[in-house]
């Protein structure tokens, strides 16, 4: 519905409230006049009452008719029946129609005015001689309302009352003209660029500062800058509004924009001068020297337009601002413009809004008319000039008449506006232009690598010319991908059906499957489609032809000037015989090609960067070339079951994928810029004396490499290496030595592992996840290794929970629309598992044989930062409450005693692989930052968020939590029990508090352990000073007088630690 704002007629601007004795023959009169000066229409009771007229009820009727009520509280505002009177009025307007009420405090205290004192006390006592006390509890309510307003103190901020009187302008000005409560249609959705361009603007600096407001045609750029002139301007000196400086300078000469922008920045002043044009030139800048301006330069499209109108000629006053509004970033980044904005789409909420008040004339869709109304704003996607435009077009039409229209646009954009969005393309360059219509037809969404790629083939220059493009709002580069608005690929698709005259012989692009059908009917045109590739060009630059019929290509194909050779699943058994001049070859893909056996030389392939091969099932081997071309990055072999052997040497290899190449025995690779290699389901048995050239690996996963006897031993010394996958890898026997810089460590299902290295002698805190499921072989010294190195994965993620707040704030895991989202989750989120059967002493608050067990916190809330938790999972687990990867996930249930608080989540999930059954029970240990960050959010306690004036009160509250195991769903609710308990599997379990002094704890045992090991301490990667500052920051926030100290003398840091130390440990 509307606004019941707009139900009463808005004749004045301002109704202004006061007591006549007190401002009348002073104040008053500089403030109307310059209400007059500014064109501000006010009302006051003694200037617009004609003769014979009851007072009362035009007061009444003035108030409702306007659109700001200025309420001046003097000394002897409240003595005043009718004062009073009016202020009922107009705080009731406020309430029903939403008018903006300014209170005013002139030489008295808004306290007075807010708890009725002095003055305001003094008039009370009369009026309770004269009025009811129900009459009088109104006034005093109103009084309390209106003080409570943000409004204008003087003297307190004023040295004069002509200071006074310029701000109360200033401000009555800009609620007039304030874009967020104007009602008019132009504006809706302001609200959602405005708050961002505010900052951007920073009014009450007195520097001189440009704006420039960039985006594609129609999204609104001019209407921004209008609602920030009309806000604004009445703050300024002297204010110009160029518009359309690209059109007015085509009709008239760059000389006539200057002079008009300077005659308007100098209104009423002579520019007569005697003399040069000169000395006229210098008298006009010293004259806007002086002058605190506003400027606004619309639709600019040229440097040299920009430069002649606001370059150094130009010389502004303190505070000016001068705001530009372009298509083309460039323009802006090359006139070094400070600030540049982005326009952003209108939500579809404001979308729908402003499209129904131009279609029904009100702000939803009439009956009937709502999944059209939806239809029309999605087609718009959010531009205020396709919205208005469509709305008005399809306004008081039928719905049969809408369903037609939506179905054309489809295909034959509106007229008004193509013709705006196409100007954008006009000012392109040839190249340019062949480059926005390929992206239209060919390359929305695709990888910006890929599209260069190819457009450099057929030299279009793309680096340079995508640039172009972005910056004239042209696409959108996300995520590496290039987007285009919908409207604006339909403009690009309507440009090449015109250029061709609707002849289908002529079109340069074809992208629709009835153009081409077309194009093979015409018999006018003279055009031959190819069933073989014999006719092709030696000029050919792009071959991609999915599910290639025949073995090879034809013998006479030349692939000189082929960039990318794209034939996955086709019929190929070679590609071609000898050797070929590929020198312009960067990507190969034949992925899923089952019948490929052998493939050509590839030599001269001297570009080549990547190829893909994965599930060549009958490809025996690789041409030796190949792994000796010096600019390969990329090699894909998955699921080639007939390789047996990958040797070479890449200089510029990156990634390696040969999972499931049942047969490949033998891998010999040596590359220094190697990042990943992945040889799963493999039958390599070790791993070249090579390896230790892999300087640059980050991952290498063996998962199932059942015949892996050994890892080599220089692993060690691989310092970039990150995560570790030997999975499945039943024929391992021992571990050797890993890197510190390992993170993850995944040995789950290694049945014959019986050692591992000593975890004692690597000192390291990077690790996070370790995990050693179902190695029931290994030796209980490693076992007592893994439970002992627990403690460092622990306390690795208590430093990086306290080292970043916001991973203990639950909304910093929330998205935009409220959905759960998992930024850099993985890197704080830990666990060990290993075979066991009891929780670690490491966990004071503990139980054995129970699922279930309370907390008492014997710290106050605000030191809280979250939990770690430990469970011993039965090994007698049914088959049912194993998922189809062999996975379970742990359950956690808390209540927070004594309080209505309590939740339910899933934590943490385990593996245990189906056809190798655990004989053992396991240990997990774990920690998870969104079940942390749920709590505290749950509990009200935050950091930086305490409700308690007493925090210390707190301590000893006590928190419940039930660990169970969580049956797949099924078809029933996870809640639901079944006749096996889910608790008996869960044979033991803790909980570790963390809080502000488990963190100083960590840190001491962190400094004693550099001490002794210093070449330990380069291997945190932390601040551990600053985190140390900040945990005693976080003790002493709301006890003040914790432990005499002062936090810089490390002595006292100490002590504090101390004491902090002996309240966690009871």
């Amino acid at each position: 519905m509307e606004s019941s704002s707009n139900t009463r007629r808005i004749k004045y601007d301002v109704f202004i409230s006061f007591r006549g004795e007190d401002i009348r023959t002073a104040f008053l009169s500089h403030l109307t006049k310059e209400f007059r000066r500014n064109q501000i229409d006010f009302f006051i009771d003694d200037e617009k009452l004609h003769p014979g007229d009851e007072i009362s009820s035009t007061l009444l009727q003035a108030i409702e008719e306007s659109s700001i009520s200025l309420v001046i509280f003097s000394k002897r505002y409240a003595a005043s029946r009718w004062c009073m009177e009016e202020l009922v009025k107009i705080i009731q307007c406020m309430k029903q129609y939403e008018r903006i009420v300014i209170p005013v405090f002139y030489n008295i205290d808004p306290s007075d005015v807010r708890h009725q004192k002095r003055t305001f006390a003094e008039a009370f006592d009369v009026h309770k001689e004269r009025y009811e006390v129900e009459h009088m509890q109104n006034w005093r309510s109103v009084l309390k309302e209106a003080a409570n307003l943000s409004g204008i103190h003087y003297p307190s901020k004023y040295r004069n009352e002509s200071e006074l009187v310029e701000e109360i302008v200033k401000h009555v000005s800009e609620k007039l003209s304030h874009p967020l409560s104007n009602a008019s249609e132009s504006l809706i959705g302001m609200d959602e660029n405005f708050k961002r361009i505010q900052p951007l603007l920073a009014i009450e600096s007195d520097e001189v500062q440009f704006l420039g407001i960039w985006g594609m045609g129609g999204i609104g750029k001019t209407t921004i800058a209008k609602a920030i002139f009309d806000r604004y301007s009445s703050r300024y000196e002297g204010c110009c509004f160029l518009q359309n400086v690209r059109e007015e300078s085509e009709k008239f000469s760059p000389h006539y924009l200057h002079e008009k922008l300077v005659s308007e920045l100098l209104e009423g002043e002579n520019l007569l001068v005697k003399g040069s044009a000169q000395a006229r030139s210098m008298y006009v800048k010293r004259r806007l020297s002086r002058k605190k301006v506003l400027i606004v330069l619309d639709d600019v499209d040229t440097l040299d337009k920009l430069e002649h109108l606001a370059g150094e000629q130009i010389c502004l006053g303190a505070g000016s601002r001068i705001i530009v509004t372009t298509r083309d970033e460039q323009i802006l980044i090359a006139a070094r413009v400070q600030h540049i904005y982005n326009v952003q789409e209108l939500s579809f909420e404001s979308s729908l809004k402003l499209f129904c008040l131009k279609a029904f004339h009100q702000s939803y869709p009439e009956n009937g008319y709502e999944k059209l109304s939806d239809m029309a704003v999605h087609y718009a996607k959010g531009i205020p000039l396709a919205l208005k435009v469509l709305g008005s077009f399809l306004c008081s039409r039928s719905a049969v008449a809408w369903e037609s229209a939506l179905r054309k646009l489809k295909t034959h954009p509106d007229s008004s506006i193509f013709n705006v969005l196409k100007l954008s393309y006009d000012g392109l360059d040839d190249s340019e232009k062949n480059i926005f219509l390929d992206i239209a037809f060919f390359f929305k969404g695709e990888y910006k690598d890929n599209v260069i790629r190819f457009l450099d083939s057929c030299d279009f220059f793309a680096d340079i010319g995508i640039d172009t493009l972005e910056r004239k709002a042209l696409i959108t580069i996300s995520n590496n991908r290039i987007e285009m608005h919908d409207l604006i690929q339909q403009m690009g698709w309507e440009v090449v059906s015109k250029e061709s005259n609707k002849d289908p012989g002529k079109l340069t692009r074809i992208n629709r499957t009835e153009d081409f059908y077309n194009l093979l009917k015409n018999s006018e045109s003279n055009v031959c489609v190819p069933t073989t590739l014999e006719p092709f060009s030696a000029k050919l630059r792009y071959l991609e032809w999915n599910s290639y019929p025949l073995n090879s290509l034809p013998s006479r194909f030349c692939a000189e000037k082929l960039v990318e050779i794209r034939m996955p699943y086709s019929e190929i058994s070679k590609l071609w015989d000898g050797k070929q001049d590929l020198e312009n070859l960067t990507v190969l893909d034949l992925r899923g090609c089952i019948k490929l056996v052998e493939l050509p030389d590839f030599s001269k392939a001297t570009k080549l960067k990547t190829i893909d091969l994965c599930y060549c099932e009958k490809l025996y081997q690789l041409h030796p070339s190949i792994l000796y071309i010096q600019t390969l990055e990329q090699l894909h072999l998955n699921g080639c079951t007939e390789l047996k052997s990958v040797k070479g040497n890449v200089t510029s290899l990156k990634e390696l994928h040969a999972n499931k190449c049942s047969s490949l025995e033998e891998f010999s690779v040596s590359s220094e810029t190697v990042t990943n290699l992945c040889f799963c389901f493999s039958r390599i048995k070790n791993l070249a004396d090579e390896f230790s050239c892999f300087i640059s690996l980050e991952d290498l996963c063996l998962c199932d490499c059942r015949e892996l006897i050994e890892l080599p031993h220089n692993i060690k010394t691989l310092s970039s290496l990150r995560t570790l996958e030997v999975r499945g890898c039943c024929g391992l026997r021992s571990i050797p030595e890993l890197p510190p810089s390992i993170q993850v460590f995944r040995a789950d299902g290694c049945t014959s592992l019986e050692r591992i290295f000593s975890l004692k002698a690597v000192f390291s805190l990077n690790r996070r996840k370790i995990s050693f499921v179902n190695c029931v072989t290994l030796e209980e010294e490693s076992v007592n290794e893994i439970m002992e190195d627990a403690h460092l994965t622990i306390f690795r993620n208590v430093l990086l929970w306290s080292e970043d707040r916001n991973l203990m704030n639950y909304n910093h895991y929330l998205d935009m629309d409220g959905t759960l989202c998992y930024p850099n989750y993985l890197d704080v989120k830990g666990s060990v598992c290993y075979p066991g059967y009891k929780v670690p002493e490491l966990f004071r608050c503990q139980t054995e044989e129970a699922s279930s067990i309370t907390v008492e916190l014997d710290q106050p809330y605000y030191r809280l930062l979250g939990f770690f938790f430990c469970c011993v999972v039965s090994h007698k687990l049914p088959p049912h409450y194993l998922d189809m990867d062999g996975g379970v996930n742990i359950k956690c249930e808390y209540l927070h005693l004594g309080h209505d608080i309590k939740h339910t989540f899933v934590c943490e999930r385990l593996y245990f692989i189906g056809e190798r059954r655990c004989n053992s029970d396991h240990v997990l240990i774990w920690n998870d930052p969104i079940c942390n960050a749920d709590i505290l959010s749950k509990t009200g306690f935050i950091r930086g968020s305490y409700g308690s004036d007493d925090d210390e009160s707190t301590c000893n509250e006590k928190m419940s939590f039930r660990f169970s195991v969580d049956r797949p769903g099924k078809g029933k609710r996870v809640e639901e029990r079944e006749e096996d308990d889910e608790d008996c599997f869960i044979k033991g379990c803790g909980v570790y508090p963390v809080y502000a002094s488990t963190v100083l704890d960590v840190i001491h045992e962190l400094e004693l352990e550099f001490k002794l090991n210093p070449h330990h301490d380069s291997t945190t990667g932390m601040d551990l000073e600053a985190l140390k500052s900040a945990m005693i920051r976080m003790i002493r926030a709301k006890s003040i007088i914790l432990c005499g100290y002062d936090s810089s003398s490390d002595s006292e840091e100490e002590s504090c630690s101390d004491t902090e130390k002996g309240s966690s440990s009871d």
